[in-house]
C-alpha cells in the first residue's frame, strides 16, 4: 500500500482514499511479484530531505554506487 500511496502523491487520509489504496494494492500484487514491488518501493521512497530512492540515498549517505552496498 505504501507503493500506491507514493505513486498517488500522498492524498489526504480519508476512509475513501484508504479503500482506493486497498483496491489498487491488491491489483498491484496481482500484476507484480514481491521483488518487483520492493524494487518499485525503494526506487521511490523518501530517505529524508529531498533524497528520493535508494540510488540517491546511496550516493548521499555512503558516496558509493548502490550495487556496491550489502545488507
Amino acid at each position: 500500500m505504501q507503493v500506491i500511496r507514493l505513486y498517488r502523491k500522498n492524498p489526504k487520509r480519508t476512509i475513501t482514499e484508504k479503500f482506493i489504496e486497498i483496491i489498487l494494492a491488491f491489483v498491484l500484487e496481482l500484476k507484480y511479484s514481491k521483488a518487483e514491488i520492493l524494487n518499485l518501493y525503494v526506487s521511490h521512497v523518501p530517505f529524508g530531505g529531498n533524497i528520493v530512492g535508494i540510488e540517491a540515498a546511496s550516493w548521499r549517505y555512503y558516496n558509493t554506487d548502490p550495487s556496491k552496498l550489502t545488507w
